[in-house]
């Protein structure tokens, strides 16, 4: 599609870290618009391609092209931005309710992808899936990472191996149900991916481990 084919792009003004805002104040602010038009254009059930989310933001298509290399590469860092923002409000949620968070942060992460389907949709049309899912795989998995290194463990488990199987089962499950959701709703899917969780994930360990599913 010529509309979204690849550009060069400065590699001065790209972000070595997608979750994370820019640094430069006006470009934070390109991106927020784009991020928000994107929003917009999914709340709408509109088509979401370059010229839609440019037009929609009220930003050239140069501007676009500076900051982003085409249509997957802006899905892939709106993806791991709000990814981020999941994380951090869990992190703080966390601290008077661990269950509540993180029931929360799934039904969050759902509603993300749900609002966007069609940009995520029109990212994986135009190839790339396989590392778009890589991509989406390693900001869950750095966000586990990130909680467990507030836990203790129970015996014999490797926060590791647990968060790179739990990312990636996060990972495919979203993947195919943004292609194909048949009756499964958001809440449904949200409440899925939170019963895959290990318990000690969100309760104590002592009383997690003696569960059937504490580990």
């Amino acid at each position: 599609m010529v509309d979204d084919a690849p550009h060069s792009a400065p590699a001065a003004r790209r972000r070595a870290d997608p979750a994370l805002p820019p640094s430069d104040p006006r470009s934070a602010a390109v991106h927020a618009k784009l991020y928000a038009a994107a929003e917009r254009l999914g709340a709408g059930g509109l088509t979401c391609s370059v010229s839609s989310l440019t037009r929609e933001a009220g930003v050239s298509r140069s501007v676009f092209y500076v900051h982003f290399a085409d249509l997957p590469d802006f899905a892939l860092h709106l993806q791991q931005s709000r990814i981020h923002e999941i994380a951090e409000a869990a992190a703080i949620e966390r601290g008077t309710n661990p269950l509540h968070a993180m029931l929360q942060a799934h039904h969050r992460l759902v509603a993300h992808f749900s609002a966007n389907r069609a940009l995520y949709l029109a990212a994986l049309a135009l190839g790339g899936g396989a590392a778009a899912a890589h991509s989406t795989a390693t900001a869950v998995r750095a966000a586990l990472l990130d909680h467990m290194a507030t836990l203790t463990p129970p015996p014999g488990i490797h926060p590791q191996f647990v968060a790179n199987y739990l990312a990636h089962a996060v990972t495919g499950t979203l993947t195919d149900w943004l292609q194909a959701p048949g009756d499964l709703t958001d809440d449904a899917l949200a409440q899925q991916l939170f019963a895959m969780l290990p318990t000690w994930l969100y309760r104590d360990p002592e009383t997690a481990v003696g569960s059937p599913d504490g580990v």
